[in-house]
């Protein structure tokens, strides 16, 4: 069976957990981060999911392990403490509602109903709105790279997996990421596959 949790973060983990001091750090940021996030902490603090009798015993003729309730919820917590880990990497040099606005020469107020509106990305953090820096462009339309608002619209997920998927390299497009085909005047390949995606 596939390793689930990457060892070396498995013993970094036990490292900080085995302290009373790591313990509270961890308790600590748990509780700030479900605090900020109602959804996120409704959905990990539910009670576990209850596995059927003939789904247990199918997963057993297959040799799928089984996992205590314990251990589904600290995979869950690995899982959860990852997200953030990729949402604060997705979210490096974004920049404020402020500076797009002075920087594109609008109102405060106008970045914020681009996002509304589709035309930007943005996602709140700490109570403010951050937008990738990426796709910003002095020479395409509303200072935003050809393209974007169209790809934005045709993308069916939120917006965090909006920004993984557009500054992801892909396969398909020989490795380059989406974004870097748009600026190359990709868009039509582009919006092909941005209309392939699926809600996750």
């Amino acid at each position: 069976m596939a390793q689930l949790i990457d060892p070396e973060l498995e013993s970094k983990t036990n490292e900080i957990l085995n302290s009373e001091e790591g313990r509270c750090l961890l308790r600590n940021y748990l509780l700030d981060v479900l605090s900020r996030d109602k959804e996120l902490a409704s959905r990990f603090l539910a009670p576990s999911i209850t596995i059927a009798d003939e789904d247990r015993r199918f997963a057993e003729r297959l040799g799928v392990s089984q996992c205590t309730p314990m251990e589904a919820k600290a995979l869950e917590l690995v899982s959860l403490l990852r997200y953030f880990d990729l949402r604060k990497r997705l979210l490096e040099n974004s920049l404020s509602a402020n500076t797009v606005a002075e920087m594109l020469g609008v109102s405060r107020q106008t970045p914020h109903d681009r996002v509304r509106n589709g035309q930007l990305l943005g996602i709140m953090d700490h109570n403010v709105m951050k937008f990738p820096a990426w796709q910003f462009d002095p020479e395409g339309p509303n200072g935003v790279i050809v393209g974007l608002p169209e790809v934005l619209s045709a993308l069916n997920c939120s917006p965090l997996a909006k920004i993984s998927w557009l500054t992801k390299p892909n396969a398909i497009f020989a490795g380059l990421t989406p974004i870097e085909m748009l600026k190359q005047n990709r868009q039509a390949e582009v919006l092909h596959e941005a209309q392939a995606v699926e809600a996750f």
